[in-house]
């Protein structure tokens, strides 16, 4: 009677949910402005319809007057964010000119200037926040865009902001810890977790929701309009570009096409298409989400005596509040993608390594070939898997050979045709090596092994561009990244940066310490997460000597290694002294405090 009586409130809080949800999505749906018609007008006053489902660019034009459509109630926000192609003369709402200082604005613009005692050439990237606040009464309004260009296509591109309604998004993320809380008092006993470690995990699936509740898809990225560009040209020739013929051309094709895949699904149903590209927002959430409790099984995998859960609980705590991966959430790239299935094969890894089930290998062998079929940084993965394959105990020299043979026939029927055609294209084009001269930083030991903590704390944010912040130094350029990227956030939690890194100092003492202990105690258990850890720092530094620029020794390029870091930081603490661990229990739990603090910031800012 006890269990009938506990489903039925279980059903009941479940049906409480979903409709919540669902008038939380109609309340979305209601407050959020829409442009629900477009046409453009040429310098010879020819009038022509323009699809909303598609990019608001015109080809074969160099000047255009846009005219957009947009409904709204009373209530809904009314700022975007304009990206120009290339230049946007004025706007009209109404009929009454807009007073935005910023105008006239051009997008990208040539400039010149001195880094490091160096002139060189540089293009001033510039979009613009505009509230068309001219138009507060509810119903429709006629807004005109002047765009020119001296090179075709000439259009804009016209973002929604999230925070603008990040009240909802609150009130969506409230649901979530609720409905969360209960299935995880529900869940607990079947998937093994201490009621600590459950509620670790919704903090980090709450902080990913958060940050991508308040991030639009052109902060904190990279080249996003390169990668759209990527898939829009998939969109419109249903074939990959050559290499050389867009920023981001080079890079392995299975993201972009089945973005463009669900763009063009979307479309024929009369998407906008700035709503499809929030589309891929979501999706980079989702997948975000994914990596975070995949490091969670993996972690599991890691440490399943019971004796083993304080480790795993500060595991967890720092991925799940870790800057780097949470970062994730808001991109439209290829990251997204990768990261997940870097994360799904390490774990099919060592499950295959512990108990030696060759299904779990072949498995393994697919992920991997899917995973370099979105992006080469895998690499690394692949060899450790390779060596692993060689030192295995579970099966026979004989069925080695086996092994490695379906791996090598998965992955020539996997990569065979794609890495074929970008090496008939230019052999070196495997790798993108387009980059500015300013961004060039030296190759010397020095580069490999200085490691100042006075001057990351005195520093805490990376500058490309710039010496003084550290950037010709790889650990100290990595570690800053791993908190913040390459973005300076001095003007907003500058201190906040500082003890952060700082604590982070101090618990590499520590992550040392685990390093040293957990091989020499569980050498063979470990050993796929040892050569992770040796095999992405090699590689990372690999590709940082051979293209030598500040932007390539970024920790988003090998985002695993937070694996092995988090585990032996875990390890490390746990297995000190009294003391020594107390002290690195509360630098760990401070340094989780800190980072979460610092998503919570950027939303306030936001």
């Amino acid at each position: 009677m006890k269990n009938v009586s506990h489903t039925h409130r279980m059903i009941a809080k479940t049906i409480v949910f979903f409709v919540l949800c669902a008038f939380l999505l109609v309340v979305r749906f209601t407050l959020t402005p829409r442009w629900i018609e477009a046409e453009y007008e040429t310098p010879d006053r020819t009038v022509h319809p323009l699809l909303l489902s598609g990019p608001l660019l015109v080809e074969d034009q160099q000047s255009i007057v846009l005219e957009l459509i947009l409904r709204r109630t009373s209530l809904s926000p009314t700022t975007y964010y304009i990206e120009a192609q290339n230049c946007l003369e004025s706007i009209t709402i109404d009929g009454t000119p807009s007073e935005a200082d910023e105008l006239p604005l051009c997008y990208a613009t040539p400039l010149s200037t001195v880094q490091n005692g160096k002139k060189i050439s540089i293009l001033s990237i510039r979009g613009m926040e505009i509230d068309l606040d001219s138009a507060v009464r509810a119903g429709e309004h006629t807004v005109r865009f002047h765009l020119t260009n001296t090179q075709s296509p000439v259009g804009i591109r016209l973002y929604p902001i999230p925070s603008n309604l990040l009240w909802l998004h609150l009130l969506f993320l409230t649901l979530f810890l609720w409905y969360g809380s209960v299935l995880l008092k529900m869940l607990r006993p079947r998937l093994g977790i201490s009621p600590s470690l459950g509620y670790m995990m919704l903090g980090g699936v709450a902080l990913r929701m958060l940050y991508f509740s308040f991030t639009p898809l052109f902060e904190r990225a990279y080249d996003t309009n390169g990668h759209i560009e990527y898939i829009m040209h998939i969109l419109k020739h249903w074939m990959i570009p050559a290499v050389g013929t867009g920023w981001e051309a080079h890079q392995q094709p299975l993201y972009y096409l089945l973005a463009a895949i669900w763009m063009h699904t979307a479309g024929l149903f009369g998407r906008p298409f700035a709503s499809q590209l929030n589309d891929l927002r979501f999706f980079s959430l989702l997948s975000a989400v994914g990596v975070f409790l995949l490091a969670i099984w993996i972690g599991k995998l890691l440490l399943r005596e019971k004796q083993n859960q304080k480790i795993l609980l500060l595991f967890t705590g720092l991925l799940a509040t870790l800057p780097g991966l949470i970062f994730l959430s808001s991109r439209i790239n290829n990251d997204s993608l990768a990261q997940f299935l870097s994360f799904l094969a390490f774990g099919l890894l060592l499950r295959w390594w512990q108990q030696g089930a060759e299904r779990d290998w072949y498995i393994l062998c697919v992920v991997l070939s899917i995973a370099l079929l979105t992006k080469l940084t895998p690499l690394a993965l692949l060899a450790v898997a390779v060596l692993c394959l060689l030192a295995t105990r579970h099966h026979t020299f004989p069925r080695k050979i086996h092994m490695a043979v379906i791996l090598l026939l998965i992955l020539g029927s996997l990569l065979g045709g794609m890495i074929s055609l970008r090496i008939a294209e230019r052999p070196d084009t495997l790798l993108g090596t387009n980059m500015n001269s300013g961004l060039v930083v030296g190759n010397s030991l020095a580069n490999f092994l200085a490691l100042s903590p006075p001057r990351m704390v005195a520093r805490p944010f990376n500058d490309n561009w710039d010496d003084r912040s550290g950037r010709q130094f790889f650990w100290e350029s990595f570690l800053k990244s791993t908190f913040f990227g390459e973005w300076n956030f001095a003007g907003q939690i500058g201190f906040l940066g500082s003890c952060i890194l700082l604590i982070a100092c101090f618990l590499i003492l520590y992550l040392f310490a685990g390093g040293w202990m957990s091989p020499r105690k569980h050498l063979y258990e470990t050993l796929p997460l040892w050569l992770t850890a040796c095999g992405l720092l090699a590689s990372l530094m690999s590709y940082r000597y051979t293209h030598p620029y500040s932007s390539n020794q970024d920790f988003r390029y090998i985002p695993l290694i937070a694996i092995p870091a988090a585990y032996y930081i875990a390890y490390g603490i746990e297995h000190a002294s009294p003391s020594l661990r107390f002290v690195g229990q509360f630098l760990a739990y401070g340094l989780m405090g800190l980072c979460a603090m610092f998503i919570v910031l950027l939303g306030i800012h936001a």
